[in-house]
């Protein structure tokens, strides 16, 4: 323990180890559990449940898969096609599609709009759905 200048012990912080900058520590499960109340669940088109917090670009994402999601994110952001596809090749889909709707989510908040995405969505779709 280092000295003072005086030669004692320093103060110590008063916070507890429970504390963090004020705020109560909590736990994986408790931080998770107080996410997991804002979400909604609901049926997907493969009869899977899935959940999402219910905001506009979460209802227009609702039904979208991986990979239209990544082509979507890619145009917001004008990205070469591909990108998100290389970026995440190593993840499974759900994380693929979660990770490119965050960046959509951030799109919307930083610099775009709803309806940007609504159009991203259906124009992505259409390629996706037309290649096949």
């Amino acid at each position: 323990m280092s000295k003072a200048k005086n030669g004692t012990a320093p103060e110590k912080a008063n916070t507890t180890a429970t504390e963090v900058d004020g705020t109560p520590k909590r736990s994986k499960a408790q931080q998770l559990a107080a996410y997991k109340a804002g979400y909604e669940t609901y049926q997907t088109a493969t009869g899977n449940l899935s959940m999402d917090n219910g905001d506009d670009v979460a209802l227009i994402l609702r039904g979208a898969s991986p990979e239209v999601v990544m082509r979507a994110a890619e145009k917001l952001k004008g990205l070469e096609p591909g990108t998100l596809a290389t970026r995440y090749a190593d993840r499974n889909p759900g994380a693929k599609r979660m990770n490119s709707g965050n960046i959509i989510r951030g799109f919307v908040k930083r610099e775009g709009t709803v309806a940007q995405v609504r159009k991203a969505i259906k124009e992505a779709n259409a390629e996706i759905n037309t290649a096949k």
